[in-house]
């Protein structure tokens, strides 16, 4: 029962964690030679590769150390008249070579505001550095892939000219993908239920004491 309790907790904070967003979770493959970055995370702008592709060359990466929603709001140009198809592609460096490494789980996490009507989808791929005319060191690295459109129709003028919203990536601590942001929680919930465990037999009790004493009267 206490296990069922467990699980059914974890389900439900899960789907809040996740509502209003889009997540993937994927596995750094053993056999990826991990691109040489020593400088830490540094804010770098977006920049524009074509009309419907932007780059972002720098997004920090999360651990259970260290784990913040800081530096996680990206904000981008968007026709909300036209709604075209767009795609901002950002790399995941390995600052001082430790932000990852093979086998770990990588959790990609997307939460805009209900006001912004865009569709949005996020995946993972590999690109090397001379697709983007880097003709030196021509590394094969790992880019989250955040595609959006816009899909509304508006019987007025529409003034808003940009679209905010948050991409925090984070390398999670385990082999079972559980945001980070649940451990605090989850380490709660056992606690709980390890301490509600020896009075266990007591609330049972007191639960069916008076189905017991109804049937006995019948």
């Amino acid at each position: 029962m206490f296990i069922h309790l467990f699980l059914g907790i974890i389900v439900l904070l899960a789907n809040q964690v996740l509502a209003n967003t889009e997540t993937i979770t994927f596995k750094v493959p053993n056999y990826y030679d991990i691109p040489f970055c020593s400088r830490s995370f540094d804010n770098s702008p977006v920049t524009r590769i074509n009309s419907s592709t932007l780059l972002l060359t720098d997004i920090p990466i999360r651990c259970i150390n260290n784990y913040t929603i800081d530096d996680s709001v990206i904000s981008l140009p968007y026709d909300y008249i036209r709604k075209p198809k767009q795609t901002l592609l950002v790399k995941l460096n390995n600052y001082e070579n430790a932000a990852f490494d093979s086998n770990d789980l990588i959790n990609v996490k997307l939460c805009w505001p209900a006001t912004y009507p865009i569709n949005f989808n996020i995946d993972y791929k590999y690109v090397r550095a001379s697709e983007f005319g880097k003709s030196h060191n021509d590394t094969l690295d790992i880019y989250v892939e955040v595609t959006f459109y816009g899909d509304f129709y508006s019987p007025g003028e529409v003034k808003e000219d940009k679209i905010q919203f948050q991409l925090i990536i984070s390398r999670l601590p385990g082999v079972v993908p559980i945001p980070i942001e649940l451990y605090d929680i989850i380490i709660y919930v056992v606690t709980l239920l390890f301490l509600l465990v020896p009075v266990y037999p007591d609330i049972v009790s007191l639960l069916t004491a008076p189905t017991s004493e109804k049937e006995h009267e019948d």
